[in-house]
């Protein structure tokens, strides 16, 4: 039989023998009647299976073009064909293949991803010393405290504490969490505690609430990387102004207000991350002078203020905040259980039913048991017994680690003992290359918090965040001899 298979063709092969067989009908090469190879005989010719041979002579018999006569073979229909003659019918074309639609072009959705959410790393080494977590040691989690409040609660559920619940929290933890900022010397008159799943939950939701299309925020460089990762998320307009000495460089800041288009100032003025420097009274009270001024509210990133160890500790700015331009944010990720995912925030009046709607529109309200559960762990007594345990261990750990640094860093970096917090912020005398840096430190089993991390435009720069709070304590000086020993090789070379 004369027919060719092109195996270069979309058209699938049993579809071009089918085509085929009907062009030699008609073209009178095949008569009625006429007897067509079996099919093991013709997929043999065509070298193709006789499966796809079979297809066609189906459809084929089926579209009558052929009819199958047992024991006989298959025959070209003499019946049908001489209908089609006299009626002039003709067999409607193939059905054409649909054109496979184009694939769509992700690229432009994706989010850059250098130093996205954690530092870039392969599977580590055994016995890596990591001081890049900045994080609560597991060995402080209140673990009897906590199993003693869930198996009461658990006794009795009740069936609130795994049912939708009110997003702006439970309300008797909300009354505790009012009562602490009132020791705080906040003024609970003029603002609300709306809880939130951390940090994270209460940015996201300021941000848009406040700041809309066409207009900018100002962050602070460095500065936390989670903060980093949020708004470059969301694609905001973003400023960022130089942390100094003394805190954010309220000269640039002003500056920066007076373009007019910043709806949202983010600072941390308590043990800054990642320099760990701490805003005096007097620049605090500016910085909300200067933003009041223009109009511009500002989130306060309060994440340490349960891990002052040393010093008198400084209020707040939302305690200083007479203009109500002061959204406060606290969490209980670095003082009690990351995974907890409770934080809280102090906000003006006006614009808290706003973001308790907006709240809701997000996640539908809050996890009831847990917060029951804080609830619970804060009116029994606990964590108050928790924050002496906790501050009493990493004070225990700083002051290891401030003693290992002195002993172990080469000349020209500095650094300055904070009052509290997890790291401490290494100065050093010139930019490295962030990468390069922390190849080298990979290399000898030891990690630390490059300054890339911590920028918004991941560009280099002098400095080096230490985190001592997840190291064991028996490790912390290990840890900064190696530290000490790559970076002397780094800045000799």
């Amino acid at each position: 039989m004369f027919i060719k298979i092109d195996r270069a063709s979309e058209v699938p092969v049993y579809r071009q023998i089918y085509q085929r067989i009907i062009e030699l009908i008609r073209e009178g090469t095949l008569k009625p009647g006429q007897r067509l190879p079996p099919s093991r005989e013709l997929a043999r010719l065509l070298g193709v299976s006789r499966r796809t041979v079979s297809r066609a002579y189906d459809e084929l018999i089926a579209n009558h073009w052929l009819e199958s006569r047992t024991g006989s073979g298959t025959f070209v229909s003499r019946e049908v064909y001489e209908v089609k003659e006299l009626f002039g019918e003709e067999e409607p074309p193939p059905k054409e293949e649909p054109p496979r639609p184009a694939a769509i072009d992700w690229s432009k959705f994706m989010l850059e991803m250098r130093f996205y959410s954690a530092l870039p790393r392969e599977r580590l080494p055994e016995g890596t010393i990591r001081f890049t977590q900045a994080l609560p040691d597991p060995s402080s989690f209140p673990f009897e405290e906590i199993k003693r409040i869930s198996t009461n609660l658990l006794w009795k559920p009740e069936h609130y504490y795994f049912d939708y619940s009110n997003p702006q929290g439970y309300p008797p933890l909300l009354d505790l969490l009012h009562e602490e900022c009132e020791l705080d010397g906040i003024d609970m008159g003029r603002n609300v505690v709306v809880v939130t799943m951390g940090f994270q939950q209460a940015l996201d939701l300021v941000t848009s609430l406040l700041v809309e299309p066409g207009t900018a925020m100002v962050i602070e460089e460095p500065t936390y990387n989670a903060t980093i990762t949020l708004v470059k998320a969301k694609h905001f307009r973003t400023y960022t102004v130089p942390v100094g000495e003394e805190g954010v460089d309220l000269a640039r800041l002003e500056r920066r207000l007076r373009r007019g288009d910043v709806r949202l100032v983010v600072v941390t003025p308590t043990l800054h991350n990642p320099t760990t420097v701490t805003m005096g009274t007097e620049a605090r009270m500016e910085l909300i002078r200067i933003c009041a001024r223009h109009q511009v509210p500002i989130l306060e990133d309060d994440y340490a203020s349960d891990l002052h160890y040393r010093g008198m500790a400084h209020p707040t700015l939302k305690a200083l905040d007479e203009a109500g331009a002061v959204i406060l944010v606290r969490s209980f990720s670095k003082s009690l259980l990351p995974g907890l995912r409770i934080g809280y925030m102090v906000v003006p009046r006006e614009i808290a039913l706003s973001l308790v709607r907006l709240k809701r529109a997000v996640d539908k309200g809050n996890p009831a048991f847990f917060h029951v559960l804080l609830e619970q762990f804060m009116r029994k007594g606990f964590w108050r017994k928790h924050l002496g345990r906790i501050r009493r261990l990493y004070e225990h750990k700083l002051s290891l680690t401030l003693s290992a640094l002195r002993k172990h860093l080469p000349d020209g970096v500095n650094f300055r003992a904070p009052e509290g917090g997890f790291f401490v912020w290494l100065r050093l005398p010139e930019k490295l290359s962030g990468e390069e840096a922390l190849e080298r430190m990979r290399e000898n089993l030891v990690e630390a918090g490059v300054y890339n991390y911590f920028n918004y435009h991941r560009a280099d720069g002098p400095g080096l965040r230490v985190a001592f709070s997840m190291v064991p304590a028996d490790m912390i000086e290990p840890g900064i001899e190696r530290l000490g020993r790559v970076l002397k090789e780094l800045l000799s070379g």
